[in-house]
Order: structure tokens, then sequence, then C-alpha cells
């Protein structure tokens, strides 16, 4: 087969799961290891869409029932086309059953369609998938640690910088009057947030933070 003819059967797709990964360059890093693979630009396939709703991506449909036989899909990482591990399965079966050929650039071997590579298949998405799980799960719990306000040193990085025993003495003296509290911040030089939290610790008796 000419490379020409060759190179016309690749087929890349690439997917972010929200805009801000888009403008971050995310999917131009995508894009340049599928075309650095050899995969013409016009051949790949883009998706803003999480990997993690309940419908498969509708792009990435409209490019499967698109390839023929004989054709291969390239992707940068197993994440990018499945959810799961039943999903991902089900995936390389019906690719197979159509004769299009998947390759994973982070997985060269994964496409073996031999027993052992079948085995070694569900393996590795077995511990890709667990990777993906504990990512979701600290990224959950970061989320409800910002919506709480504790112990997030990114909620709380100015209101450490403020917070101390002089700043709490001067809120102190200043909550005896009857003034509004955007008058009190503006008295303590701090802002409106920051005064707030400041004086929540010590309404709950929590320690200067640092």
């Amino acid at each position: 087969m000419k490379m020409k003819d060759k190179k016309a059967n690749l087929f890349g797709y690439a997917r972010v799961s929200s805009k801000s990964q888009q403008d971050n360059h995310s999917l131009a890093t995508q894009e340049a290891a599928l075309v650095g693979y050899g995969v013409p630009a016009c051949n790949i396939t883009i998706e803003v869409k999480s990997a993690f709703t309940k419908t498969r991506e509708r792009e990435l449909d409209k490019l499967l029932d698109k390839l023929a036989p004989g054709s291969t899909l390239v992707a940068t990482r197993m994440d990018r086309l499945f959810r799961n591990l039943q999903s991902g399965l089900q995936f390389f079966d019906e690719a197979e059953q159509r004769g299009i050929h998947i390759v994973l650039l982070d997985m060269p071997s994964i496409a073996d369609p031999s027993a052992m590579g079948r085995m070694m298949r569900a393996i590795l998405m077995s511990f890709a998938e667990l990777e993906s799980s504990v990512r979701r799960e600290r990224i959950q719990e970061a989320i409800n640690t910002a919506r709480s306000g504790a112990n997030d040193p990114f909620m709380n990085r100015r209101t450490r910088t403020k917070d101390s025993p002089a700043m709490r003495r001067k809120i102190a003296q200043l909550e005896l009057g009857k003034r509004s509290l955007s008058d009190n911040a503006k008295l303590a030089g701090i802002s409106r947030t920051t005064y707030y939290k400041i004086r929540q610790r010590m309404d709950n008796d929590l320690p200067i933070e640092r």
C-alpha cells in the first residue's frame, strides 16, 4: 500500500472535557501527537465533552460510523475514547468485528487481538480505570473542601496573610460599635470577604492560620 493511501486510512480523535482545557493547549497537545504519528490534520476529529457523561461522545460516534474496514483510529490515551473498563472492552470488540484497528499512543500493545493480548488489555485498562477513579475522587474531595472553606490553602491564602493577633484585637474592638461589616472592613484595612472570614474563625474559636 502506498504511503499516501495508508495515511488516508488513519483517523485521529482528540477530546477535552471542558472549554478551559481547550484554551490551555491540552487539545493542541493531543493534535500534535496525532499528527506526529502520521494522522493527517484533516482526518482528526475534535470533541469538547466529558468522558464521564452517561451518553457516548456524539462526534466520536459520527467518526466511527464513517470508518471502513482496514481503517485505523488513533487516540493519545484510552480515557479519550471510553469511560471505564466495560465500555472499553466493548469498544475494542466492536472495532475488531468491523475490521477497525485501534491505536492508543500511550499503550501501543493494547490492540493485540490474540488471547494473551486481550488479557493484557483487560489488565491495563483495569489499572487505568482505577487511576482515573482515584483522580476523580481527589478532585471531588478538593471541591468539597473548597465548598466548606475548611483547610483549603487556596480559599484561605489571603485570609492567612491578614489573620493575626493584632488584627483579631482590632476586629474585636470594631465589633463593639454599630457600624456595618463593610465599614468595619474599611477601618480594619482589609476586604469585606477577609474581614468576614476572620470574624467567622473568631466566632468559632478557630486558631490563627499560618
